[in-house]
C-alpha cells in the first residue's frame, strides 16, 4: 500500500478532475515532484481521442518500427518508440512477431441511439 500521496487537481480551466498517485517512500514521491509537469486529465491531456456524440470515432495507426534495441511500435508520423507489445479489446500483438513496417491500424466507433 502507498505510503505517500500525490494529488493532483486537472489544469484545465473549470475541470474538477484529480490526479491520485501514490509512492512507497519519501524520496520517490519527492522525484515525482520535481518531474512533473502540470497534470491534464485524460480528457483534456488529448481531447481528440476521447469519443462522444461530436467525436464518434477515431483511427490510430502505429507502425512496427526495427531500433537498436529490437522491434517497436510507434504512431504514425511520430518519432518517439512506445512499446513493443500492443493490446485493447480484441487484440493483442507484439511487434517481434510482425515483419518491420506492419500496419497496426485499430479503429474505434461508438453508435449513439
Amino acid at each position: 500500500m502507498s505510503k505517500y500521496l500525490l494529488n493532483e487537481k486537472c489544469k484545465h480551466e473549470g475541470c474538477n478532475e484529480w490526479s491520485h498517485s501514490g509512492y512507497s517512500t519519501q524520496r520517490a514521491l519527492r522525484k515525482a515532484q520535481l518531474n512533473r509537469k502540470d497534470y491534464y486529465c485524460l480528457r483534456h491531456k488529448n481531447p481528440n481521442l476521447l469519443l462522444n456524440s461530436e467525436n464518434t470515432n477515431n483511427i490510430q495507426t502505429l507502425v512496427c518500427t526495427k531500433s537498436e534495441h529490437g522491434k517497436f511500435w510507434k504512431i504514425e508520423g511520430k518519432d518517439r518508440l512506445d512499446s513493443g507489445f500492443q493490446h485493447g479489446n480484441g487484440y493483442l500483438v507484439y511487434a517481434k512477431d510482425v515483419p518491420e513496417g506492419t500496419r497496426l491500424i485499430v479503429e474505434s466507433r461508438i453508435e449513439l441511439p
